[in-house]
Protein backbone atom coordinates (compact mmCIF):
# COMPACT_ATOMS: atom_id res chain seq x y z
CA UNK A 1 0.00 0.00 0.00
CA UNK A 2 2.91 2.34 0.76
CA UNK A 3 3.87 2.10 -2.91
CA UNK A 4 0.62 3.79 -3.92
CA UNK A 5 1.67 7.44 -4.29
CA UNK A 6 -1.49 8.79 -5.93
CA UNK A 7 -3.59 9.96 -2.96
CA UNK A 8 -7.12 9.57 -4.46
CA UNK A 9 -6.25 6.10 -5.74
CA UNK A 10 -4.73 5.20 -2.37
CA UNK A 11 -7.79 6.31 -0.40
CA UNK A 12 -10.18 4.56 -2.76
CA UNK A 13 -8.18 1.35 -2.41
CA UNK A 14 -8.14 1.68 1.41
CA UNK A 15 -11.93 2.22 1.55
CA UNK A 16 -12.61 -0.79 -0.67
CA UNK A 17 -10.33 -3.04 1.38
CA UNK A 18 -12.02 -2.09 4.67
CA UNK A 19 -15.51 -2.39 3.18
CA UNK A 20 -14.70 -5.87 1.90
CA UNK A 21 -13.11 -6.94 5.19
CA UNK A 22 -15.83 -5.66 7.54
CA UNK A 23 -18.93 -5.72 5.33
CA UNK A 24 -19.68 -2.21 6.58
CA UNK A 25 -22.43 -0.01 5.17
CA UNK A 26 -19.81 2.55 4.16
CA UNK A 27 -16.23 3.61 4.73
CA UNK A 28 -15.17 7.25 4.40
CA UNK A 29 -11.75 8.85 4.77
CA UNK A 30 -11.47 12.47 5.94
CA UNK A 31 -8.07 14.09 5.26
CA UNK A 32 -6.71 17.14 7.11
CA UNK A 33 -6.65 20.10 4.72
CA UNK A 34 -3.91 21.90 6.62
CA UNK A 35 -6.14 24.80 7.62
CA UNK A 36 -9.38 24.29 9.51
CA UNK A 37 -11.10 21.01 8.64
CA UNK A 38 -10.88 17.36 7.61
CA UNK A 39 -12.22 17.01 4.07
CA UNK A 40 -13.89 13.83 2.79
CA UNK A 41 -11.77 12.56 -0.11
CA UNK A 42 -13.03 8.98 -0.36
CA UNK A 43 -16.24 7.03 0.26
CA UNK A 44 -17.09 3.42 -0.51
CA UNK A 45 -19.59 2.63 -1.83
CA UNK A 46 -19.72 6.12 -3.40
CA UNK A 47 -23.55 6.31 -3.40
CA UNK A 48 -24.24 4.32 -0.26
CA UNK A 49 -25.42 7.24 1.85
CA UNK A 50 -25.00 10.98 2.22
CA UNK A 51 -22.12 11.89 4.51
CA UNK A 52 -20.90 15.21 5.82
CA UNK A 53 -18.38 16.69 3.36
CA UNK A 54 -16.08 17.89 6.16
CA UNK A 55 -15.39 17.76 9.90
CA UNK A 56 -14.28 20.97 11.58
CA UNK A 57 -11.05 20.72 13.55
CA UNK A 58 -12.67 22.13 16.70
CA UNK A 59 -15.58 19.68 16.72
CA UNK A 60 -15.83 16.93 19.35
CA UNK A 61 -14.65 14.03 17.18
CA UNK A 62 -11.19 15.34 16.10
CA UNK A 63 -10.52 16.82 19.55
CA UNK A 64 -11.35 13.52 21.27
CA UNK A 65 -9.33 11.45 18.81
CA UNK A 66 -6.34 13.75 19.25
CA UNK A 67 -6.57 13.53 23.04
CA UNK A 68 -7.12 9.79 23.37
CA UNK A 69 -5.26 8.61 20.22
CA UNK A 70 -7.63 5.60 20.31
CA UNK A 71 -10.52 4.39 18.09
CA UNK A 72 -13.99 5.49 19.22
CA UNK A 73 -16.97 3.10 19.07
CA UNK A 74 -20.44 4.58 18.97
CA UNK A 75 -21.90 1.80 21.11
CA UNK A 76 -19.24 2.26 23.83
CA UNK A 77 -19.57 6.04 24.13
CA UNK A 78 -23.38 5.77 23.99
CA UNK A 79 -23.31 3.31 26.88
CA UNK A 80 -20.79 5.29 28.98
CA UNK A 81 -21.69 8.91 28.18
CA UNK A 82 -24.96 9.16 26.30
CA UNK A 83 -25.07 12.94 26.57
CA UNK A 84 -21.47 13.56 25.43
CA UNK A 85 -20.85 15.76 22.38
CA UNK A 86 -18.92 12.94 20.73
CA UNK A 87 -22.20 10.98 20.47
CA UNK A 88 -23.77 13.77 18.45
CA UNK A 89 -20.69 13.95 16.20
CA UNK A 90 -20.85 10.22 15.43
CA UNK A 91 -24.62 10.41 14.85
CA UNK A 92 -24.12 13.29 12.45
CA UNK A 93 -21.62 11.20 10.50
CA UNK A 94 -23.74 8.05 10.78
CA UNK A 95 -20.57 6.22 11.81
CA UNK A 96 -20.42 3.27 14.14
CA UNK A 97 -16.64 3.49 14.46
CA UNK A 98 -14.06 6.32 14.09
CA UNK A 99 -10.38 5.46 13.85
CA UNK A 100 -7.63 8.13 14.01
CA UNK A 101 -4.70 8.13 11.61
CA UNK A 102 -1.54 9.81 12.90
CA UNK A 103 1.74 10.85 11.33
CA UNK A 104 4.16 11.40 14.19
CA UNK A 105 1.97 13.34 16.65
CA UNK A 106 -0.31 14.97 14.07
CA UNK A 107 -3.82 13.74 13.29
CA UNK A 108 -3.76 13.63 9.47
CA UNK A 109 -6.94 11.64 8.74
CA UNK A 110 -10.08 10.15 10.26
CA UNK A 111 -11.48 6.81 9.18
CA UNK A 112 -15.30 6.80 9.55
CA UNK A 113 -16.87 3.34 9.28
CA UNK A 114 -20.60 2.60 9.18
CA UNK A 115 -22.41 -0.24 10.89
CA UNK A 116 -21.94 -3.80 9.72
CA UNK A 117 -24.58 -4.92 7.26
CA UNK A 118 -25.03 -8.07 9.38
CA UNK A 119 -25.99 -5.94 12.38
CA UNK A 120 -23.13 -7.36 14.48
CA UNK A 121 -21.11 -4.97 16.62
CA UNK A 122 -17.41 -4.28 16.11
CA UNK A 123 -15.48 -6.57 18.39
CA UNK A 124 -12.10 -5.80 19.87
CA UNK A 125 -10.42 -8.03 17.29
CA UNK A 126 -12.06 -6.01 14.49
CA UNK A 127 -10.96 -2.73 16.06
CA UNK A 128 -7.37 -3.95 16.56
CA UNK A 129 -7.17 -5.12 12.94
CA UNK A 130 -8.57 -1.82 11.65
CA UNK A 131 -6.16 0.14 13.89
CA UNK A 132 -3.17 -1.74 12.45
CA UNK A 133 -4.48 -1.15 8.94
CA UNK A 134 -5.00 2.55 9.69
CA UNK A 135 -1.47 2.83 11.07
CA UNK A 136 0.01 1.40 7.89
CA UNK A 137 -2.30 3.54 5.78
CA UNK A 138 -1.12 6.64 7.66
CA UNK A 139 2.43 6.01 6.42
CA UNK A 140 1.17 5.56 2.88
CA UNK A 141 -0.93 8.74 3.08
CA UNK A 142 2.04 10.74 4.39
CA UNK A 143 4.25 9.39 1.60
CA UNK A 144 1.60 10.28 -0.95
CA UNK A 145 1.30 13.82 0.44
CA UNK A 146 5.08 14.26 0.39
CA UNK A 147 5.20 12.90 -3.15
CA UNK A 148 2.53 15.39 -4.19
CA UNK A 149 4.49 18.22 -2.58
CA UNK A 150 7.62 17.14 -4.45
CA UNK A 151 5.69 17.07 -7.71
CA UNK A 152 4.27 20.52 -7.05
CA UNK A 153 7.74 21.86 -6.20
CA UNK A 154 9.20 20.28 -9.34
CA UNK A 155 6.41 21.73 -11.49
CA UNK A 156 6.95 25.12 -9.89
CA UNK A 157 10.69 24.99 -10.56
CA UNK A 158 10.12 23.73 -14.09
CA UNK A 159 7.72 26.59 -14.82
CA UNK A 160 10.27 29.09 -13.52
CA UNK A 161 13.06 27.56 -15.61
CA UNK A 162 10.85 27.47 -18.70
CA UNK A 163 10.01 31.16 -18.48
CA UNK A 164 13.57 32.25 -17.69
CA UNK A 165 15.51 34.00 -20.46
CA UNK A 166 18.78 32.87 -18.86
CA UNK A 167 20.13 29.40 -19.50
CA UNK A 168 20.42 26.97 -16.56
CA UNK A 169 22.38 23.70 -16.53
CA UNK A 170 22.85 21.45 -13.48
CA UNK A 171 25.35 18.60 -13.23
CA UNK A 172 26.18 15.99 -10.62
CA UNK A 173 29.60 15.57 -9.04
CA UNK A 174 30.38 12.75 -11.48
CA UNK A 175 29.59 14.98 -14.45
CA UNK A 176 26.09 13.89 -15.46
CA UNK A 177 23.67 16.58 -16.63
CA UNK A 178 20.51 16.45 -14.51
CA UNK A 179 18.57 19.33 -16.07
CA UNK A 180 18.74 22.22 -18.50
CA UNK A 181 16.01 24.62 -19.54
CA UNK A 182 14.84 25.72 -22.99
CA UNK A 183 17.01 28.85 -23.02
CA UNK A 184 20.10 26.74 -22.31
CA UNK A 185 19.18 24.35 -25.12
CA UNK A 186 18.87 27.23 -27.60
CA UNK A 187 22.05 29.07 -26.58
CA UNK A 188 24.28 26.03 -26.02
CA UNK A 189 22.91 24.06 -28.99
CA UNK A 190 21.62 21.18 -26.86
CA UNK A 191 18.93 18.77 -28.02
CA UNK A 192 16.11 17.88 -25.64
CA UNK A 193 16.14 14.15 -26.44
CA UNK A 194 17.44 12.05 -23.51
CA UNK A 195 18.62 15.00 -21.42
CA UNK A 196 19.53 12.81 -18.43
CA UNK A 197 21.92 10.73 -20.54
CA UNK A 198 24.10 13.76 -21.24
CA UNK A 199 27.43 14.32 -19.57
CA UNK A 200 29.46 17.43 -18.92
CA UNK A 201 31.63 16.56 -21.94
CA UNK A 202 28.71 17.31 -24.26
CA UNK A 203 28.55 20.94 -23.10
CA UNK A 204 30.34 23.81 -24.88
CA UNK A 205 33.99 24.23 -23.78
CA UNK A 206 33.47 27.55 -21.97
CA UNK A 207 30.59 26.19 -19.85
CA UNK A 208 32.27 22.83 -19.33
CA UNK A 209 35.45 24.44 -18.03
CA UNK A 210 33.65 26.58 -15.46
CA UNK A 211 31.58 23.67 -14.16
CA UNK A 212 34.61 21.41 -13.83
CA UNK A 213 36.52 24.10 -11.95
CA UNK A 214 33.61 24.60 -9.55
CA UNK A 215 33.24 20.84 -8.99
CA UNK A 216 36.97 20.58 -8.32
CA UNK A 217 37.32 23.31 -5.69
CA UNK A 218 33.72 23.98 -4.65
CA UNK A 219 34.07 27.68 -5.45
CA UNK A 220 31.66 29.54 -7.68
CA UNK A 221 32.66 31.65 -10.68
CA UNK A 222 30.94 35.00 -11.14
CA UNK A 223 30.32 37.09 -14.29
CA UNK A 224 32.58 35.18 -16.66
CA UNK A 225 32.13 36.34 -20.26
CA UNK A 226 32.47 33.89 -23.13
CA UNK A 227 30.97 33.08 -26.53
CA UNK A 228 28.65 30.22 -27.50
CA UNK A 229 27.62 28.99 -30.94
CA UNK A 230 23.89 28.50 -31.46
CA UNK A 231 22.21 25.88 -33.61
CA UNK A 232 22.12 28.34 -36.54
CA UNK A 233 25.92 28.93 -36.24
CA UNK A 234 25.43 32.34 -34.68
CA UNK A 235 27.96 33.56 -32.12
CA UNK A 236 26.25 34.44 -28.85
CA UNK A 237 28.14 36.46 -26.22
CA UNK A 238 27.14 35.33 -22.73
CA UNK A 239 28.00 36.09 -19.12
CA UNK A 240 27.84 33.13 -16.74
CA UNK A 241 28.12 32.27 -13.05
CA UNK A 242 28.48 28.90 -11.31
CA UNK A 243 27.50 27.66 -7.85
CA UNK A 244 28.33 24.40 -6.09
CA UNK A 245 25.88 22.28 -4.06
CA UNK A 246 27.94 21.30 -0.97
CA UNK A 247 27.48 18.36 1.37
CA UNK A 248 27.89 18.67 5.11
CA UNK A 249 31.64 18.04 4.69
CA UNK A 250 31.83 20.75 1.98
CA UNK A 251 32.31 18.16 -0.78
CA UNK A 252 30.22 19.27 -3.80
CA UNK A 253 27.15 17.22 -4.63
CA UNK A 254 27.04 18.96 -7.98
CA UNK A 255 27.04 22.37 -9.56
CA UNK A 256 24.78 24.67 -11.56
CA UNK A 257 25.67 27.28 -14.13
CA UNK A 258 23.44 30.20 -15.10
CA UNK A 259 24.29 32.14 -18.25
CA UNK A 260 22.64 35.12 -19.95
CA UNK A 261 22.63 36.22 -23.58
CA UNK A 262 24.49 39.53 -23.95
CA UNK A 263 23.61 40.08 -27.63
CA UNK A 264 21.21 42.94 -26.97
CA UNK A 265 23.50 44.48 -24.38
CA UNK A 266 26.48 44.31 -26.74
CA UNK A 267 24.35 45.88 -29.49
CA UNK A 268 23.38 48.72 -27.16
CA UNK A 269 27.02 49.22 -26.20
CA UNK A 270 28.00 49.33 -29.88
CA UNK A 271 25.21 51.83 -30.56
CA UNK A 272 26.43 53.94 -27.65
CA UNK A 273 30.00 53.88 -28.97
CA UNK A 274 28.72 54.83 -32.42
CA UNK A 275 26.75 57.75 -30.95
CA UNK A 276 29.84 58.87 -29.04
CA UNK A 277 31.92 58.70 -32.21
CA UNK A 278 29.33 60.75 -34.08
CA UNK A 279 29.30 63.31 -31.28
CA UNK A 280 33.11 63.43 -31.39
CA UNK A 281 33.03 63.87 -35.14
CA UNK A 282 30.53 66.71 -34.73
CA UNK A 283 32.74 68.44 -32.20
CA UNK A 284 35.77 67.83 -34.41
CA UNK A 285 33.95 69.24 -37.44
CA UNK A 286 33.05 72.34 -35.43
CA UNK A 287 36.67 72.78 -34.42
CA UNK A 288 37.84 72.30 -38.00
CA UNK A 289 35.32 74.88 -39.19
CA UNK A 290 36.80 77.38 -36.75
CA UNK A 291 40.33 76.53 -37.86
CA UNK A 292 39.45 77.08 -41.52
CA UNK A 293 37.31 80.16 -40.88
CA UNK A 294 39.96 82.05 -38.90
CA UNK A 295 42.56 82.18 -41.73
CA UNK A 296 39.84 83.06 -44.23
CA UNK A 297 38.67 85.93 -42.02
CA UNK A 298 42.21 87.32 -41.85
CA UNK A 299 42.66 87.03 -45.62
CA UNK A 300 39.25 88.59 -46.28
CA UNK A 301 39.99 91.54 -43.98
CA UNK A 302 43.23 92.31 -45.75
CA UNK A 303 41.54 91.83 -49.15
CA UNK A 304 38.83 94.35 -48.24
CA UNK A 305 41.50 96.91 -47.35
CA UNK A 306 43.61 96.20 -50.41
CA UNK A 307 41.82 98.60 -52.83
CA UNK A 308 42.24 101.47 -50.38
CA UNK A 309 45.82 100.64 -49.35
CA UNK A 310 47.21 99.26 -52.57
CA UNK A 311 49.75 102.10 -52.86
CA UNK A 312 51.06 101.32 -49.34
CA UNK A 313 54.07 99.06 -49.90
CA UNK A 314 54.24 98.06 -46.26
CA UNK A 315 50.55 97.06 -46.33
CA UNK A 316 51.02 94.95 -49.46
CA UNK A 317 54.00 93.15 -47.89
CA UNK A 318 52.01 92.50 -44.71
CA UNK A 319 49.03 91.24 -46.73
CA UNK A 320 51.25 88.89 -48.72
CA UNK A 321 52.84 87.46 -45.58
CA UNK A 322 49.48 87.04 -43.82
CA UNK A 323 47.83 85.44 -46.86
CA UNK A 324 50.69 82.98 -47.35
CA UNK A 325 50.77 82.09 -43.65
CA UNK A 326 47.01 81.57 -43.37
CA UNK A 327 46.82 79.56 -46.60
CA UNK A 328 49.64 77.40 -45.27
CA UNK A 329 47.62 76.85 -42.08
CA UNK A 330 44.65 75.68 -44.14
CA UNK A 331 46.90 73.40 -46.15
CA UNK A 332 48.39 71.90 -42.99
CA UNK A 333 44.91 71.30 -41.57
CA UNK A 334 43.79 69.48 -44.69
CA UNK A 335 46.97 67.42 -44.64
CA UNK A 336 46.35 66.35 -41.03
CA UNK A 337 42.79 65.39 -41.85
CA UNK A 338 43.96 63.39 -44.86
CA UNK A 339 46.60 61.54 -42.86
CA UNK A 340 44.32 61.05 -39.86
CA UNK A 341 47.03 62.12 -37.49
CA UNK A 342 45.09 64.76 -35.60
CA UNK A 343 43.33 63.48 -32.47
CA UNK A 344 39.99 64.81 -31.26
CA UNK A 345 41.29 66.51 -28.14
CA UNK A 346 44.29 68.18 -29.78
CA UNK A 347 42.12 69.37 -32.67
CA UNK A 348 39.70 71.03 -30.30
CA UNK A 349 42.55 72.61 -28.36
CA UNK A 350 44.11 73.98 -31.53
CA UNK A 351 40.71 75.17 -32.70
CA UNK A 352 40.27 77.21 -29.53
CA UNK A 353 43.77 78.65 -29.88
CA UNK A 354 43.14 79.56 -33.55
CA UNK A 355 39.82 81.14 -32.65
CA UNK A 356 41.48 83.33 -30.03
CA UNK A 357 44.29 84.22 -32.42
CA UNK A 358 41.82 85.06 -35.21
CA UNK A 359 39.81 87.28 -32.86
CA UNK A 360 42.96 89.14 -31.85
CA UNK A 361 43.97 89.54 -35.53
CA UNK A 362 40.56 90.95 -36.42
CA UNK A 363 40.80 93.42 -33.58
CA UNK A 364 44.27 94.54 -34.71
CA UNK A 365 43.06 94.95 -38.29
CA UNK A 366 40.05 97.00 -37.18
CA UNK A 367 42.35 99.19 -35.08
CA UNK A 368 44.75 99.70 -38.00
CA UNK A 369 41.87 100.43 -40.38
CA UNK A 370 40.38 103.01 -38.01
CA UNK A 371 43.79 104.60 -37.41
CA UNK A 372 44.54 104.81 -41.15
CA UNK A 373 41.16 106.36 -41.88
CA UNK A 374 41.71 108.98 -39.21
CA UNK A 375 45.18 109.72 -40.59
CA UNK A 376 43.76 110.12 -44.09
CA UNK A 377 41.07 112.41 -42.72
CA UNK A 378 43.68 114.63 -41.05
CA UNK A 379 45.78 114.76 -44.25
CA UNK A 380 42.75 115.74 -46.30
CA UNK A 381 41.90 118.46 -43.80
CA UNK A 382 45.45 119.92 -44.03
CA UNK A 383 45.32 119.93 -47.84
CA UNK A 384 42.03 121.84 -47.80
CA UNK A 385 43.44 124.41 -45.38
CA UNK A 386 46.52 124.98 -47.59
CA UNK A 387 44.37 125.40 -50.68
CA UNK A 388 42.20 127.98 -48.88
CA UNK A 389 45.27 129.95 -47.68
CA UNK A 390 46.77 129.95 -51.16
CA UNK A 391 43.53 131.31 -52.63
CA UNK A 392 43.30 133.97 -49.97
Amino acid sequence: MAALLDLPHLLTHLSQVITGATAADFVAVYIWDGQSAFEKLSQDPPSSTFLEPSIHKDSALPLTLTRTRQPISFEEVLASSPSAAIVDSLKQLGAALAIPMFANSDLIAILAIGSKRSGDPYFSEDIDLLSILASQASIAIKNSQLYRQVLQANNYIENILTTMESGVIAVTVDGHVTLFNRAAALMANLTSDRPHSRTIDSLPPSLRGQLRATLADGKGRVNVESTLVSSDSRAIPVVSSTTAFPRANSTPLGAVIVFTDLTRLKALEAEKRRAERLASLGALASGIAHEIKNPLVAIRTFAELLPERFADVEFRDTFANVAIREIQRIDELIARLRDGSASHDSALSRARQRARAGLAARRRLRFRRTRDRRREARLCSRDRCRQRSTRG
